[in-house]
C-alpha cells in the first residue's frame, strides 16, 4: 500500500498546485489535503488485513469519517471554479 500512497500523494500535490491559482481562505489548501488523505486512508484500510473494532471499521476509518464530519462544510466550496483566481487580467 505504500506505492500506492506514493502514487496518490503525487496526484493530490498536482491537483492542489493546480487549484492553488484560486482564491482561498486562509486554512482551505490544508483542509483540501486532509480531506483527501483521509478518503485514501479510509479506502486503503478495507484492503489492509487487521482489527476491525468499531462497526466493521478500525480506527484509521474512524478517525477518517470524524475528519469529514468536522471538515464537511468548507469541502464543497473548494471545489467552486468560479473564475475567482489571483492572475490579474
Amino acid at each position: 500500500t505504500q506505492i500506492y500512497e506514493i502514487f496518490f500523494l503525487l496526484g493530490l500535490l498536482l491537483f492542489i498546485g493546480f487549484r492553488k491559482k484560486f482564491l482561498y481562505q486562509q486554512g482551505d489548501i490544508f483542509k483540501f489535503f486532509m480531506m483527501g488523505y483521509f478518503l485514501f486512508r479510509f479506502v486503503v484500510e478495507f484492503i489492509k488485513p487487521g482489527p476491525k473494532v468499531y462497526g466493521g471499521f478500525d480506527v484509521t476509518q474512524v478517525m477518517a469519517i470524524l475528519v469529514f464530519f468536522i471538515l464537511h462544510q468548507s469541502f464543497i466550496p473548494m471545489f467552486r471554479f468560479d473564475g475567482h483566481s489571483k492572475e490579474k487580467i
